[in-house]
């Protein structure tokens, strides 16, 4: 029998002692600085122009598709492609939204949705939500070409796939945007959280708008000012101006130091996951 893990974190003593001292010493526990540069770390690592952290995986999910259909990228009763083999927050965005899912049939031999399954249903789907299982893809630079082909937008769920890479490129980058997990059984934990990674600098902007409220106060100064004008809100209303549907999924400090902390063992983590998969074939 295979045991499970019983740790929280990759070097799980230093990290419980430094997260101890943090926490006696830090006045700010709400999103702030570690979390930032979390996020520009994250970003770095996984080779995406942004990234967007969150209090967990799920959320990460519903988020990304919030702002899709906050910018009218996909409308009420739009058609969306899932894989077969996924998990349940994953479709159930969709249905919350009022999307339909249409599951994909996954196969055998790599745990995910093939371009010969894919072209079956293409042409009715308004989106594709793959989920990278257990850091398995198909051929995704395939999918991408078909669903560029049809119009279709190519969303990745890259929860169980950190350092994962086809084709010379890391999973979760070959789709408009990505969503990543923390949670304590993933690669990298931050007891809960999650990340979505894009490298549209306008979906961006929303993702940060619609973690916190809808208001614009976690936006950088220039895209502050940029959107005030393009709304002509003054300063004075700003603070209580909400741009979009949206609510509150911040992470917080902690979350974030933990974050900085468990990304330095980035390649550690992959290569002992890469050579337990080698000892089990």
């Amino acid at each position: 029998m295979i045991k499970l893990i019983k740790s929280t974190f990759h070097h799980e003593a230093e990290t419980r002692r430094a997260l101890a001292d943090f926490i006696l010493h830090q006045d700010l526990l709400s999103m702030n600085g570690q979390c930032r540069t979390f996020e520009e770390a994250f970003a770095a690592r996984q080779g995406r122009r942004h990234a967007v952290f969150v209090c967990n995986g799920s959320v990460a999910n519903l988020l990304l598709i919030q702002v899709l259909v906050n910018q009218g990228l996909l409308r009420r009763g739009d058609r969306v492609g899932v894989s077969a083999l996924t998990w349940p927050t994953n479709v159930m965005p969709l249905i919350q939204l009022g999307l339909e899912p249409v599951a994909i049939d996954c196969a055998l031999d790599t745990l995910n949705v093939s371009p010969k399954n894919l072209e079956r249903h293409v042409s009715g789907l308004r989106a594709l939500f793959l989920t990278n299982v257990l850091g398995f893809c198909d051929d995704l630079p395939a999918l991408r070409a078909l669903c560029d082909d049809h119009g279709v937008l190519l969303l990745e769920d890259n929860c169980e796939a950190l350092g994962s890479s086809v084709a010379g490129a890391l999973l979760g980058n070959f789709s408009l945007a990505s969503t990543f997990s923390f949670f304590v059984g993933h690669h990298l934990s931050t007891i809960e959280g999650g990340m979505v990674c894009t490298d549209d600098d306008d979906l961006y902007e929303r993702l940060v708008i619609s973690r916190a409220h809808g208001w614009d106060r976690n936006l950088a100064p220039d895209r502050q000012r940029r959107l005030r004008t393009e709304a002509a809100v003054d300063d004075f209303h700003a603070k209580y101006t909400f741009y979009d549907l949206a609510s509150n999924f911040r992470p917080t400090e902690i979350n974030g130091f933990i974050g900085n902390r468990q990304i330095r063992y980035w390649d550690e983590i992959v290569g002992a996951r890469a050579a337990h998969f080698a000892r089990f074939q």
